[in-house]
């Protein structure tokens, strides 16, 4: 008995690293030892013990309680006491063997054909020969590289101990075939420089794999497809040129084969991406002049597009200082900071790169202006206009009339410089020579427009014009930003401009006095104005010059002065060129002129007026009344009677008294002596007529009428003067302006013995022309005889009973003037042009014939 136990203690003690188990002392890994001595082997046994038990209870999924090396020796112990280590199933895996935990069947797996494969597909919790000694081999070799190792043995020392447990064919222990020691792959490692999962790469690409391997020392590694470049048997290295390749996913892979043809494979995925970012720079909020750019910003931002699949960083280069900037999706931006652009200038090279280190650029002149465009005035003279137009200032053509009586004029007035500063400057003007047609003497600023930068935009310098409320002095502005135009160059930086002032762009300018406000910008081309120059100036305006003046061609003349010459002439200087009663006198008007309640008047004063202008004219006449005004008249009652006329004879009614004579119904002869009138002036009235003079036979034309609100009481009495239909194609348009006495009642053929009142007639009367009345006639029996007792009568007249007047006389003993004021609209106030006065003068007028 003693025998076989020592037997078996022999054999166990042989396969469990050839130590005595009945007598050692336990060694320990954390002494350093030179060889693996008996007590080394021990620990080394103990220690594979305790990593096996751990495999197992990782794959059953068990506690240290369930499973442990006690549990397992127990285990390996009831299997060697029913013969071998077998499991005590034969090495099947039928159930009923020993189990140490619960292991679950290996799902899936295959048991390869031919060779030791007792092992193949079977759970670490199932015990069979190899348990304890493939197993436990393996369990030991991995001792070698753990950090329990602290022996200093290396792997082939450790190694040898576990190949001798591994390949023991002791018959006593085993009836198995031997299993290779090394049942477990290498592992693979990625080594610097090989690319990271994922990473996007270019161009020439370094991998670099290390196998490591529990038992082999040096497993061998290769890249599948890629030369190893590596010599050593551990690694592998390959450079892959990825230019040839096309851009997309990589995937290079490394097998790892140990000693005992254990394999491994590990892949590492790339992105092949040899294209670099495609840029695009937005001109957003730029100037684009050229190949340059401005800007107004001291920290312009640069944006735009920018085309690639992985996209790292943006960044601008200026002078070799980097910018960098933001990418957010395709588009990124870069805002450069204050003093990166200069005035003069900057190259500014936009870098791309993506995560595969590609790089895209694209290259742009910057350049800065900082400061807006300057306007500055420049001396802007005019000439109020506030000459007087003589007679030589009218042109004189009378073979020409189409050209004739055109105002020429020459201006002489005080030169006023419109960009004066403080008050506004005043200044007269034509309102008729306002319009673009004329270019003499105009409105007219000069200024200059200049920008040191990036250059005046040559559309951009603009004015508008504004005239004050007189009520509340607020500016309305009539023309709003006008451009002015490109101007004329002056240097390569300034502008100059010559802005004119028209009537025909400013609304209002020839109808409209005031203050009158001028504002003034210039923009660059990058769009930025320059601060408003304002100035202003007080406008008056004064009507198209009229010719008060003498009309002597080519009709019969008309001098200013007193009136004569025409049908409404008080006094002419002889009885056929004034009002007269004088027979054969060719204005016998006056019931017409002076007498009716409706007279039109007889003129006192006379003012040829010519508008040799394409412009409506408002006259003014101030009438200034005489104060002592003496008239007189005297009158006749008489009676006309016409020749007999014989009749049938009739009977007189009453036929006993003779027939009604004709002189029945005869008025009485009444012949007066003067009757005066002395100082009637505060009685007259005193209206002005215009009337349109024909140019080609010199007659008195249409009335202008005078504008409402008007009476023949009135002091004062406006016009509109039409014009001349246009200038070179019709002739002017010629006016007699007249100042007349209106109805004077203290002429009437009447007095106290014999009154009457208007109305009264300018008539002929038994081929004799008078002026006065005539009554109803009355018919009578001029012959009446007797028959027996009967009146008959055979003969018949009429008779028709008138007052005349036979004398009047008008003593004007102060003179009548007016003066003549024009203005370019109905509500300016005029302005003085003209005067006239009619001298003391006495109209005396008799009736030489009677009917």
């Amino acid at each position: 008995m003693a025998d076989a136990h020592e037997d078996a203690a022999d054999h166990l003690n042989k396969h469990f690293g050839n130590v005595d188990w009945t007598r050692l002392k336990l060694g320990s890994l954390a002494t350093p030892a030179t060889s693996p001595t008996e007590s080394v082997r021990s620990a080394l046994v103990q220690a594979a013990l305790s990593y096996l038990t751990q495999d197992i209870a990782l794959a059953a999924g068990a506690s240290p309680q369930e499973v442990n090396v006690f549990t397992l020796t127990q285990a390996l112990a009831a299997d060697l006491g029913e013969g071998t280590f077998d499991g005590n199933d034969g090495n099947t895996m039928i159930p009923g063997g020993l189990q140490v935990g619960v292991c679950g069947p290996v799902e899936g797996c295959v048991v390869p054909g031919g060779g030791c494969v007792v092992g193949a597909c079977r759970p670490f919790c199932d015990l069979y020969a190899g348990t304890p000694r493939a197993l436990l081999a393996s369990a030991m070799a991995k001792v070698s590289s753990l950090p329990i190792n602290q022996t200093g043995l290396g792997t082939a020392d450790i190694l040898a101990v576990a190949r001798s447990i591994n390949d023991n064919v002791d018959e006593d222990l085993f009836a198995s075939c031997i299993e290779n020691l090394d049942r477990s792959p290498p592992s693979l490692a990625w080594e610097t420089p090989t690319p990271t999962e994922g990473t996007y790469v270019r161009g020439a690409v370094t991998l670099r794999v290390r196998a490591y391997d529990d038992t082999d020392t040096n497993p061998m590694v290769m890249f599948d497809g890629y030369a190893d470049t590596d010599a050593s048997n551990p690694t592998a290295q390959a450079t892959i040129d990825t230019s040839s390749l096309t851009d997309g996913p990589l995937v290079v892979v490394a097998t790892a084969t140990d000693m005992a043809n254990n394999k491994k494979t590990e892949q590492r995925s790339v992105v092949v991406d040899n294209t670099a970012p495609t840029l695009t720079i937005a001109s957003t909020g730029y100037f684009v002049d050229g190949t340059t750019w401005w800007t107004a910003s001291a920290t312009p931002t640069l944006t735009g597009t920018l085309t690639d699949v992985a996209p790292a960083t943006i960044k601008a280069v200026i002078g070799g200082v980097d910018y960098p900037g933001t990418i957010s999706g395709a588009t990124w931006s870069v805002v450069l900071p204050a003093g990166a652009i200069k005035s003069t200038g900057d190259q500014v090279t936009l870098v791309a790169s993506d995560v595969a280190g590609n790089t895209g650029q694209k290259l742009q002149m910057l350049r800065y202006d900082g400061a807006p465009p300057v306007l500055d005035f420049l001396a802007s003279t005019v000439r109020t206009e506030t000459e007087v137009l003589g007679d030589s200032n009218f042109r004189n053509n009378p073979s020409l009339p189409d050209l004739d009586e055109a105002p020429i004029h020459v201006h002489t007035g005080n030169v006023i410089d419109l960009v004066a500063t403080g008050a506004c400057p005043s200044i007269t003007k034509f309102a008729y020579l306002l319009g673009s047609n004329y270019t003499g003497n105009p409105i007219l600023y000069h200024l200059t427009a200049g920008d040191d930068g990036v250059g005046i935009n040559a559309t951009g310098s603009q004015y508008r014009v504004g005239r004050r409320d007189p009520a509340t002095g607020v500016t309305q502005w009539v023309l709003d930003w006008t451009s002015v135009g490109a101007g004329t160059p002056i240097s390569s930086t300034v502008t100059g401009h010559d802005i004119t002032f028209s009537s025909n762009v400013i609304p209002g300018l020839a109808t409209n006095e005031g203050i009158y406000d001028v504002a003034f910008r210039a923009t660059d081309r990058l769009g930025r104005p320059s601060a408003p120059q304002v100035r202003c100036f007080d406008l008056k305006l004064r009507a198209a010059p009229l010719r008060f003046a003498t009309i002597a061609r080519p009709m019969l003349g008309f001098v200013p002065g007193a009136a004569k010459g025409h049908s409404y002439a008080l006094n002419g200087s002889t009885a056929t060129n004034g009002l007269s009663l004088a027979p054969g006198a060719p204005y016998d008007a006056i019931a017409t002129r002076l007498l009716n309640a409706n007279a039109t008047g007889a003129s006192l004063l006379d003012m040829p007026v010519t508008n040799g202008t394409t412009s409506t004219v408002y006259l003014t006449v101030a009438v200034t009344k005489p104060t002592t005004i003496n008239v007189s008249q005297k009158f006749e009652r008489l009676n006309v009677y016409s020749t007999p006329t014989a009749v049938a004879a009739y009977t007189c009614s009453p036929s006993n008294q003779p027939c009604d004579s004709a002189t029945t119904g005869a008025g009485p002869t009444y012949l007066t002596g003067m009757n005066a009138a002395n100082n009637v002036a505060g009685l007259l009235k005193f209206p002005v007529r215009v009337f349109q003079v024909d140019n080609n036979t010199g007659a008195l034309g249409a009335e202008i009428p005078c504008l409402t609100p008007c009476t023949d009481a009135d002091p004062s009495f406006r016009f509109a003067l039409p014009p001349r239909s246009s200038f070179g194609s019709s002739p002017p348009k010629r006016f007699l302006v007249m100042t007349m006495v209106g109805q004077v009642q203290q002429l009437w053929p009447s007095d106290a013995t014999h009154p009457d009142s208007a109305p009264y007639v300018d008539t002929t009367l038994d081929g004799i022309r008078i002026t006065g009345k005539i009554s109803a006639g009355y018919k009578g029996c001029s012959n009446t005889f007797q028959v027996g007792t009967t009146w008959r009568c055979d003969q018949q007249q009429t008779v028709t009973p008138y007052r005349l007047l036979t004398e009047v006389k008008f003593v004007a003993n102060d003179v009548t003037s007016s003066s003549y004021a024009t203005a370019p609209t109905a509500t300016l106030l005029p302005i003085q042009g003209a005067t006239g006065q009619a001298p003391l003068f006495t109209w005396l007028s008799n009736e030489g014939t009677r009917p």
